[in-house]
């Protein structure tokens, strides 16, 4: 639709949403940016967590434009290491772990991440 309308766009995605959004930066040339809180990946019944981790993690790589990867730090260590692990498979992947967990983030303090890394 941005791409019709003309323009660019930046994307934020959270838990699932992350990766979708993600993809859609590596198969959109309107997309700038990305902000991924916390990907995660759910999963469908009878399918491999470490082999459709491993694939997804894989396919970041044609994904060419900076992405800002957040995670709570009380959320886990599973979701901190998953979203450090997305970080460092984007060639511009950068990581910040925001006090709290997905569910007790300040708004302000996403707010803010989100708001320095658009600038």
């Amino acid at each position: 639709m941005v791409q019709v309308a003309g323009g660019s766009a930046s994307l934020y995605g959270f838990a699932s949403g992350a990766f979708l959004a993600l993809r859609a930066a590596e198969e959109s040339a309107v997309i700038t940016r990305v902000v991924a809180l916390e990907p995660t990946l759910t999963l469908d019944e009878g399918e491999d967590e470490l082999l459709l981790l491993q694939t997804e993690l894989e396919g970041l790589g044609g994904v060419r434009v900076p992405v800002l990867v957040l995670a709570g730090s009380t959320s886990g260590d599973e979701a901190q290491d998953l979203a450090r692990r997305a970080a460092d498979a984007l060639d511009e992947g950068e990581f910040q772990l925001l006090e709290g967990d997905t569910a007790s983030v300040p708004d302000a303090a996403l707010a803010d991440a989100i708001k320095s890394f658009l600038r």
